[in-house]
């Protein structure tokens, strides 16, 4: 009856889990038969995958284009720069070539860091390579360094003051697209999961607004994403 038996989905490990519960419970609900196959990846890795055609649907914040796509801008994740409040990356006075000298969390290392800042920075900075979002938040508590996060990962402690925004680092955003392939058959399931994603659009829907990002869901993040 043109209803695929799977749907592969493969997501940007920085993709806030709250949403896709909810895109998942409706979508089940309409096709509980079809299974999900869900895969956290890296920067670019999601729309490699599905060039490759080892996926069916992504959401990347790799900004590579091509013909061969369709992609819709779907939401932005927000970064913050943490430490805690007795770290000397706390310190307002601190200069960038300072800041880079203390341990600097970063989940990708050197290379993830390079796409970001100056050669310079990158050669002198004092890198730890962290591969997990939630190891890297561990060592943030434990004060022992300083590192950009998605905010929904920290919004308690950001909350409670257990940890702080870098004061000379501004937050940044992170653009998350819908992406699939113009030239593959798209069937009534993978076609109305496409369509539960645009309804959790943050750029076209205010709904996405209503969700309550406190009761996060954290995702098992075991790969190298957040390209800071």
């Amino acid at each position: 009856g043109g209803i695929e038996t799977k749907i592969k989905l493969v997501v940007s490990a920085v993709t806030p889990t709250i949403l896709l519960m909810e895109i998942f419970k409706e979508f089940n609900s309409q096709f509980p038969k079809t299974q999900i196959e869900l895969i956290f990846k890296t920067f670019e890795e999601p729309l490699e995958l599905l060039l490759a055609g080892e996926a069916d649907i992504v959401v990347t914040s790799g900004n590579q284009q091509t013909n061969e796509i369709e992609r819709i801008k779907w939401n932005q994740i927000e970064f913050i720069p943490v430490t805690t409040p007795y770290h000397e990356a706390a310190n307002p006075n601190l200069t960038e070539e300072e800041l880079y000298n203390l341990t600097h969390l970063v989940v990708g290392g050197r290379a993830t860091l390079a796409k970001k800042a100056s050669a310079s920075i990158v050669e002198n900075a004092n890198v730890w390579n962290i591969t997990d979002f939630l190891i890297k938040k561990e060592l943030l508590v434990n004060g022992l360094g300083w590192g950009y996060i998605p905010k929904q990962l920290i919004e308690r402690e950001l909350r409670e003051g257990v940890l702080i925004q870098v004061p000379s680092k501004d937050k940044l955003l992170k653009q998350l697209d819908l992406v699939r392939k113009k030239s593959d058959y798209h069937g009534k399931a993978s076609n109305s999961l496409w369509q539960i994603f645009l309804r959790y659009n943050n750029n076209i829907n205010p709904k996405i607004q209503k969700i309550n990002y406190s009761a996060l869901i954290q995702p098992l993040l075991s790969a190298s994403e957040a390209n800071y």
